[in-house]
């Protein structure tokens, strides 16, 4: 083996240990959750999944804003949403496909026809109850650290290429206020989930109890990007009109 033959096997193996560690990182900060309905947790009803369903606030949209390489500012808005299987589970997660249409393309505040997105625009999310200063958020993970969980598709002839892919991490907050605001901790029919810059940067190099909590850390187009959103979730089907809440 060559020199820099060990030097590309050491670099691949920081690499490895890097994206291992975040991942670590990630879990180690986050203590079990557990979701409940009607006052009672998922074990005590002996359930192992709720289902879940959700739109935007009235009269508020989906912006994921961007500024590429090349200092060009993107935005995609989009302003429906369905969640389509989706789930509350054990431990806390939530998972399901949010569906968004209705949307647009702007480059330097200017709609761009040519790369409107395909709809719907898809993003498999992976919701984590968090506790920080005694609070209760929900941290997007998309499972392994790195990864994407969905993308953005354009037209042929866009200049943005054929696609944009979401990955990394951010954070969303229950505000206090009336129903549907209020808490993650407070039991009520629908909760209010918000994320923007303000509650990304509550999370950006913070620490819980000694332990690094997970960045929001969120790419598009592989650049730094924000993810801002009120959305609106509340229990399905069977529990339809139930109360529900996080607690860690």
């Amino acid at each position: 083996m060559t020199h820099a033959e060990r030097g590309f096997k050491a670099l691949g193996i920081c690499l490895l240990a890097s994206l291992a560690l975040m991942a670590y990182v990630a879990t180690a900060a986050r203590a079990a959750g557990e979701w409940s309905t009607e006052e009672k947790t998922m074990t005590e009803l002996g359930v192992s999944t709720i289902p879940l369903a959700g739109e935007l606030e009235t009269g508020t949209s989906l912006v994921i804003t961007t500024t590429t390489k090349l200092k060009v500012k993107v935005s995609v808005e989009c302003s429906k949403l369905e969640v389509k299987n989706g789930l509350l589970l054990k431990g806390g997660e939530a998972t399901g496909e949010f569906l968004f249409s209705s949307c647009k393309t702007k480059l330097e505040e200017k709609e761009a026809a040519a790369c409107k997105p395909a709809e719907p625009v898809n993003f498999n999310q992976r919701l984590l109850l968090t506790l920080h200063k005694k609070k209760i958020y929900a941290l997007v993970d998309p499972n392994a650290a790195g990864a994407i969980f969905g993308s953005v598709k354009f037209g042929a002839e866009c200049a943005l290429g054929e696609k944009g892919e979401a990955k990394g991490t951010f954070v969303y907050e229950c505000p206090e206020g009336k129903e549907p605001s209020g808490t993650c901790d407070t039991e009520q029919v629908k909760h209010l989930f918000v994320a923007n810059e303000e509650v990304a940067n509550k999370f950006k190099g913070q620490t819980e109890e000694g332990q690094v909590l997970p960045n929001d850390v969120f790419f598009f187009l592989n650049t730094p990007a924000t993810w801002v959103e009120r959305m609106i979730l509340r229990a399905a089907i069977a529990y339809e009109g139930h109360r529900w809440r996080g607690t860690v």
